[in-house]
This record gives structure tokens, C-alpha cells and sequence, in this order.
């Protein structure tokens, strides 16, 4: 069991971080390539044999700060990005701002995941102009999967 759930992760993070050579900058070629926005905060797990690589887009300083991701049969490749999709961004309707620099968790021996990420602080964090990503509140929220294994948009929570 501990082979079978764990050996894919820990080959993962040896692949990204090992080897005195950061993969991760592989993943940012194939972004690049595809015309796809990368900023920071990027974050790599394994579901059912995929791996998702997120990262945030845009100033953490920004309104329009968001989390993007793309996934592949590869830790190492980007078979398809699938246009960088958008996973959590900004709900104006609930004065939520600035959703990113996330990391994301699975409750033990579930298929249940969670996105924890910061925001603007509310409901005042738009009147701190440019620094509004300096006024910042940690979040969680539910993630779901769509039967192809793409993450369906999280809608940010108060």
C-alpha cells in the first residue's frame, strides 16, 4: 500500500528537486511555449495517475491574481496544456479579490481535496490600491474533479 500511494509522489519531488537540476523550469518552457501566463507559487501533486502542475497568475498585488493549472501523464512534460485553465480566481459579487498562492491537500485515503490559498482581505482589501496583496487572509475551499480528471472551478467561499 505504501508503495503503490506514496513511490509516484516521492519519484515526482525527486524528479523536480533532484538531481542538482530544477525540472520545474521544464514545465515553464512548455507554459512559455503555449502562450501561457506563469508569475509564481507553483505547486505539483498526483491524482489517478495524472500530474497537475498550478501556479498563480498575475501581481499578488492585483485583483486579477488567480490559479491556473495543467495536467499530464508526465511529472516532467506537459503532454497537453490544456490552455493553462483557470481553477480559482475573483468573485466581485462577494468582494473576493486576489485568489492565489495556493498549495493544495488530500484527506488521507479519500479523493477528497482541498485548495488553500490567500485573498484579499474583505471587505476592504480594494481600498489598499496597489497593496491590497500586502492585506492578505488565508482560505480554504473544496476541490472537485470532473470525470476526465480536469479540476472544476472552486468558487471561493466566505
Amino acid at each position: 500500500m505504501f508503495l503503490n500511494y506514496y513511490l509516484p509522489l516521492m519519484c515526482l519531488f525527486w524528479l523536480l528537486y533532484g538531481e542538482g537540476e530544477n525540472a520545474t523550469y521544464k514545465y515553464y518552457y512548455y507554459l512559455y511555449v503555449a502562450n501561457i501566463i506563469y508569475s509564481e507559487g507553483s505547486y505539483v501533486f498526483y491524482r489517478d495517475g495524472k500530474y497537475y502542475f498550478m501556479w498563480s497568475e498575475n501581481d499578488t498585488r492585483s485583483p486579477e491574481y488567480r490559479v491556473r493549472y495543467a495536467m499530464s501523464d508526465s511529472p516532467v512534460k506537459l503532454d497537453n496544456p490544456i490552455s493553462g485553465t483557470i481553477v480559482l480566481r475573483k468573485d466581485p459579487d462577494k468582494q473576493i479579490y486576489g485568489t492565489g498562492h495556493h498549495a493544495v491537500i488530500n484527506k488521507p485515503g479519500t479523493d477528497e481535496w482541498y485548495i488553500v490559498y490567500h485573498r484579499f482581505e474583505r471587505p476592504d482589501g480594494l481600498k489598499h490600491g496597489w497593496d491590497a496583496g500586502y492585506y492578505r487572509e488565508v482560505c480554504i475551499d473544496r476541490m472537485y474533479f470532473n470525470p476526465d480528471g480536469t479540476i472544476k472551478a472552486v468558487k471561493p467561499t466566505l
